[in-house]
């Protein structure tokens, strides 16, 4: 290249030399100058750059990344090579790990078309190659990776350590791709601000412990779709542990904010002023733990979700739902938190919010149980409510009073509907509680003093759910092998000493969930069916 008046040799080579348009003139280049111009300003005149004297070939589409799906044509440029070579093209769906043929004995004249959904399933580092046959040295590969997309795609994320990884087959690396197992990244994050995440895409968070440096936020920009399917983050069946590592205002684990049609599955989240934050429509989240949140286990700002097989226990509400049109929450456990197990309120008159909770356990939280304030309906079913001191209640629904002298309904109004629920009060707990208009406290301290006020939990009954230990929620059976007990890891039996909540629930709903010689009719409570 000319410098200063001089010319003086780079220990590298612009692709924009001998790669314009064959057609264009190139006489006025100064030799060496391979017959053909420069790309640039340059071009065809006494200053352009001078050309390699060695045979060179050269990929140029998708050179620089970028996006590719359906069919395509790629093209390369080279030099000092006869038109009668003959070159193979080559893929990679693994950033240049593994290389799959697309074509051979291609002259080194033409292009290839290429059809990737014939010979390539989705990822985000695609690379493609050219050589020349019958001379390996001459090869070019695109220098940066490319997405294909035809389809879903999978990303991957791991800690330091491969002890029970499922997914991945190396340690997390932020400066990793994250596109396939062999380059996992280290963080969540990492990957929604590197990637754009479209509808059934997977992002696999692989068995162990991530100490979060900032909140996990999947908002709208990497959103699913109810018709081409969620963004699922799957954490390991061996135990994925993320760690937010502070309980300070404005912290979390996991946000689903303002991100609509997330799925994410098997994660246990801890610390964080909140430990799952959902604001966005169609979402699922399932065998999600939460521990140790400063505020709430979890937040639901929404309608249409559905929860299953959440635990939630240490934090001060394990649930707080503000507003929410039918929020399904099943087989989930709120337990030993400081405050409410689930604080249910819709502050706006004239509308009403509606959640479904169905194998429900609720259990020793330290002031309600089941919190309900202002225009919030709930159907509570085959579920245990255990309710532990004096002032605490298993229901229990605040007045709230409005502009204009409106005031909230309450559970005996239609906004509680009940049945085949084990509601046990203790200690000077009460079944359930309301204020009146006034602000007066009312209190129903049996079961059926609940429906005189309710006319619901017909068929409900209230005693002591003999739950394994304090511990320890599930159900104490005196059949063979009947209970299963965590501290244990398997199942055992306790002799003369079965549960009420055994065989409780509603005689119609499946019980085919649970294991052999179930009763033929479903359990109450978390681990029901």
């Amino acid at each position: 290249r000319l410098a200063d008046g001089s010319w003086a040799a780079d220990g590298v080579h612009s692709p924009c030399i001998d790669t314009a348009c064959p057609s264009l003139p190139w006489a006025n280049e100064p030799a060496p100058n391979g017959a053909r111009a420069n790309i640039g300003c340059h071009a065809n005149t006494a200053d352009a750059s001078k050309s390699r004297t060695n045979a060179w070939i050269l990929a140029t589409s998708f050179n620089n990344g970028g996006r590719l799906s359906g069919t395509t044509e790629v093209f390369w440029a080279y030099g000092n090579l006869s038109d009668t070579n003959r070159v193979r093209i080559d893929c990679s769906l693994d950033d240049g790990s593994t290389w799959q043929v697309l074509a051979s004995n291609v002259s080194v004249q033409a292009s290839q078309v290429w059809n990737t959904m014939l010979t390539a399933t989705s990822t985000p580092v695609a690379r493609w190659r050219v050589t020349v046959q019958g001379n390996a040295a001459l090869t070019d590969t695109t220098d940066r990776p490319f997405e294909l997309r035809n389809g879903p795609m999978n990303f991957y994320v791991n800690d330091s350590s491969l002890d029970g990884d499922v997914w991945c087959a190396a340690a997390g690396d932020d400066a990793n791709s994250g596109g396939y197992p062999g380059a996992p990244k280290a963080s969540v994050s990492a990957v929604i601000d590197t990637y754009d995440l479209e509808p059934g895409d997977t992002v696999y968070i692989d068995t162990g412990y991530y100490l979060l440096a900032t909140n996990i936020t999947v908002n709208y920009e990497d959103e699913g779709s109810q018709i081409y399917g969620p963004v699922t983050f799957k954490g390991s069946p061996n135990g994925t542990t993320l760690d937010r590592g502070t309980r300070n205002s404005g912290t979390w684990c996991f946000a689903g904010y303002y991100g609509r049609w997330l799925q994410a599955e098997n994660l246990l989240l801890t610390n964080g002023q909140d430990g799952l934050v959902v604001v966005g429509e169609g979402c699922v989240f399932s065998n999600i733990t939460v521990r140790n949140a400063a505020r709430y286990g979890v937040y639901v700002r929404t309608y249409t979700q559905k929860f299953y097989g959440l635990d939630v226990r240490g934090c001060q509400d394990g649930l707080n739902a503000t507003h929410g049109q039918g929020v399904d929450y099943e087989n989930c456990l709120f337990a030993w938190n400081s405050g409410d197990g689930a604080h249910l309120q819709y502050l706006s008159e004239g509308y009403i919010a509606y959640s479904r909770m169905n194998h429900y356990t609720f259990a020793y939280n330290g002031y309600k149980q089941i919190d309900m304030t202002g225009y919030y309906r709930l159907d509570l079913r085959n579920s245990i409510v255990v309710a532990s001191g004096s002032g605490n209640a298993c229901i229990y629904q605040f007045w709230q009073m409005w502009q204009g002298g409106h005031g909230s309904l309450w559970a005996g109004d239609g906004l509680y509907y009940g049945d085949y629920n084990l509601l046990y009060a203790e200690s000077g707990a009460t079944i359930g509680g309301n204020s009146d208009e006034g602000y007066t406290n009312h209190t129903y301290q049996t079961l059926a003093d609940w429906r005189a006020y309710s006319g619901q939990d017909a068929n409900s009954l209230s005693a002591e759910p003999k739950f394994v230990d304090g511990g320890d929620l599930h159900l104490r059976s005196a059949a063979a092998n009947g209970t299963y007990v965590t501290a244990l890891g398997g199942w055992t039996n306790f002799p003369g000493d079965n549960s009420p909540a055994i065989d409780a629930g509603c005689p119609t709903n499946p019980c085919t969930g649970e294991p052999q010689w179930d009763g033929d009719i479903v359990n109450a409570g978390a681990y029901g069916n």
